[in-house]
């Protein structure tokens, strides 16, 4: 959820794998939604994030599109028609990203894309230059069929990592981040059945637990799992 038109009110953005598009459904002052708005994206949109990857306080939708190798963006405008034109960026040759999230992985204040990609086993970090542009992806290998990414500081060391959920593995992944956007070898930790929902957290993030593991040091990660 994000407050797409700035107008106070949170709303609700989905993305449609089946439909091939995004869904926007802007928040009213009755804590009620409006009609959903579409936005054409390309082959099955798996995840989407909204921040602001240009600095200009509008915030931007970016896709990932995971029977394609690409994420793609559109720039808010600030106006009734909410998004702009779309542009894509690779994510790499070969790749499915399928779970993503926005984070500066490498220390440099600029947003940065991350891809959890399923039938490459990989993740890629794409750093961002703060004008809605991102340098090339960079691969780095993760468990098997990696579904969602999250970025934490698991060695409190000041430094994001990353934390992937494996489907069919039944285990996470920690990838260890070395402040450049660059990242250590993975490491795996089993679970008792395969993550497919998933969130982790820190002391101070507040979320309803389902189940709970500690990978290592104080993060803890919750999941519902395959039957």
């Amino acid at each position: 959820m994000a407050d797409i038109n700035r107008d106070g009110f949170l709303d609700i953005i989905t993305a449609n794998q089946s439909y091939d598009d995004v869904s926007v459904l802007l928040g009213q002052a009755d804590f009620g939604f409006g009609p959903a708005l579409s936005f054409a994206a390309d082959d099955a949109p798996a995840a989407v994030v909204v921040q602001d990857i240009n600095g200009d306080n509008f915030p931007d939708l970016i896709v990932a599109n995971s029977d394609l190798e690409h994420v793609s963006v559109r720039l808010g405008t600030g106006t009734d028609a909410l998004f702009g034109a779309e542009t894509r960026f690779s994510v790499g040759t070969g790749v499915s990203p399928f779970g993503m999230v926005g984070a500066d992985v490498d220390g440099n204040g600029n947003l940065d894309i991350i891809t959890a990609n399923t039938n490459a086993n990989t993740v890629s970090v794409l750093p961002g230059n703060n004008d809605a542009t991102f340098e090339p992806s960079q691969l780095f290998f993760a468990g098997s069929d990696p579904r969602k990414v999250v970025v934490a500081d698991v060695n409190d060391d000041g430094v994001p990592d990353l934390v992937t959920a494996n489907g069919f593995s039944a285990n996470v992944s920690v990838l260890l981040g070395e402040g450049d956007g660059t990242l250590q070898p993975h490491s795996t930790f089993l679970w008792a059945t395969a993550p497919v929902m998933w969130q982790c957290r820190t002391s101070t993030a507040m979320i309803s637990p389902i189940s709970s593991r500690s990978p290592k040091g104080g993060l803890q990660c919750y999941s519902t799992a395959n039957p």
